[in-house]
């Protein structure tokens, strides 16, 4: 996937595919309601962040989703 191209157009996406086989986290419900769904806060903080720039708005915006999915994780 971080083909040259890939990489010249995207770095700070390169450098996290790059990580991909040394990562580790932990299963629960949590986790993958804030992390791994396409529709939570972390894919959507990272894409805005990255491909559009708005790095502290959409850290800004992603508390707000990771405050919620920790809060149903609890219940």
């Amino acid at each position: 996937m971080a083909t040259p191209a890939f990489r010249v157009k995207y770095p700070r996406t390169a450098v996290a595919v790059d990580a991909l086989p040394t990562g580790y986290a932990e299963k629960t419900i949590a986790y993958n309601t804030a992390v791994n769904q396409t529709s939570g806060p972390f894919f959507t903080m990272w894409t805005r962040a990255v491909f559009d720039g708005d790095v502290d708005g959409a850290i800004s915006a992603a508390q707000t989703g990771f405050t919620r999915a920790l809060g149903q994780a609890q219940t």
